[in-house]
């Protein structure tokens, strides 16, 4: 299965293609980058080169799906109505292409690769780094994002999995620790 995972931005788009294999179950890092726009550029050019570029990576690797980090809070109310632009963009661009288009919030991603949901960038980096096997810096950070987010998608049902089987375990526990109790009396 291959995964185009995306890191939203106007100025600065992080994209990464990870590929997974059921019978080995690991990753393979396909190809990461950017797709950067100009800001002398007016919005609608750099929403439609954004597109394109999109669109060339879609035909190019042939994603089985496409994720993408939801919105955060913003404090810039400018940002904010940018990067709603380009998930409009991502998602008519990927309904266009029949790309199936997954969404995960940034707590989400940091926690499935981390185990923390407060986790630093650098943090996030290191896990994409030793999981994928890169050896070099991902430069900007959006690469990295855009990695992450495609490792949440391959990796999140096996967390919730890990965590659902945690928490039946715990009830098994609490519950064999009732009946020897109750036993007693």
């Amino acid at each position: 299965m291959r995964i185009l995972g995306i890191d939203p931005g106007l100025a600065t788009l992080g994209y990464g293609i990870v590929d997974k294999t059921t019978k080995q179950k690991s990753f393979t890092c396909i190809d990461y980058g950017i797709i950067s726009t100009p800001k002398d550029m007016a919005i609608g050019e750099r929403l439609a080169h954004i597109q394109d570029q999109l669109r060339l990576l879609v035909r190019l690797y042939k994603p089985d799906g496409a994720c993408v980090e939801t919105l955060f809070f913003f404090r810039n109310q400018k940002t904010i109505i940018q990067i709603g632009q380009v998930h409009g963009v991502l998602s008519l661009t990927f309904h266009q292409e029949k790309v199936p288009l997954y969404r995960y919030a940034p707590l989400q991603i940091k926690n499935v690769l981390t185990g923390s949901g407060r986790a630093e960038k650098k943090q996030v980096e290191r896990e994409v780094k030793k999981i994928l096997r890169i050896r070099k810096k991902l430069s900007p950070d959006d690469i990295a994002d855009g990695l992450a987010v495609a490792l949440c998608h391959f990796l999140l049902p096996a967390v919730v999995t890990s965590r659902i089987e945690k928490q039946k375990a715990k009830r098994k526990a609490k519950n064999a620790k009732q009946s020897a109790a109750a036993d007693k009396t």
